[in-house]
């Protein structure tokens, strides 16, 4: 994806498998938490997107993510152990020096919007639903965010390491792991007042190839992001 901005691609059969399923299970109750974010009347359920570090590495998607949030298509979510996972990588050098600020002034904006509290049965709830050790930390955010969020929402875990996850068994335990693609795809189909005047505020040239390519994706593939 281009660096300075970002639109959902056509979703890929690749994702199907995880966005498919936001409909194929009962959801886990959610316990109402003082710090969440009330859904607005007749809004529906609320779209809870919990964003791994492979996500939050990425200006363009980041400037998306923060706009269609401020519009309240989706309220985003990261925890502790991501907000240092991805502040050391910046540290490190994971991007272009001038990107740098831009992507951690971002990254306080999403923490402004709710950081979830990892609590140790989040851990051991996670740890036999992984590839990766290493994405435990990841996952039992999404899990945490999932307990604190009230009802009705739908926890999403955005990344772009769907490989690391057991993708249908997450799902069991209410939490969907999709991409950054197929969240777009989502929230375009969900909340698409919201999510078409924030890209409307793009460039023209930007706007007319979004539309040709949601366009062609809606003609030829094989399935389609699921409505609440």
């Amino acid at each position: 994806h281009d660096q300075s901005s970002w639109f959902p691609k056509a979703c890929s059969p690749g994702d199907a498998r995880a966005t498919r399923r936001f409909h194929a299970r009962p959801r886990r109750p959610h316990v109402v938490s003082a710090r969440g974010v009330e859904p607005k009347r007749g809004s529906g359920r609320m779209i809870v997107a919990v964003l791994d570090t492979s996500i939050l590495l990425r200006k363009g998607l980041m400037e998306f993510i923060l706009r269609v949030a401020s519009a309240d298509a989706c309220a985003p979510r990261i925890s502790q152990s991501l907000f240092d996972e991805t502040s050391r990588k910046l540290a490190e050098g994971a991007r272009d020096p001038e990107l740098v600020p831009t992507l951690a002034e971002a990254l306080r904006h999403v923490a402004n919007y709710g950081m979830a509290v990892v609590q140790s049965e989040h851990h051991s709830e996670a740890q036999d639903l992984v590839n990766d050790p290493g994405d435990v930390h990841v996952l039992a955010s999404a899990f945490a965010t999932r307990d604190e969020d009230p009802a009705p929402s739908t926890t999403l875990l955005v990344t772009e390491n769907l490989k690391d996850f057991d993708i249908d068994a997450v799902a069991d335990h209410g939490v969907f792991v999709v991409s950054a693609d197929a969240f777009g795809c989502h929230l375009l189909e969900q909340r698409p007042i919201q999510v078409l005047t924030q890209i409307q505020r793009q460039p023209p040239e930007r706007y007319e190839k979004f539309l040709e390519r949601m366009r062609r994706d809606a003609s030829s593939r094989p399935w389609r992001c699921t409505r609440t």
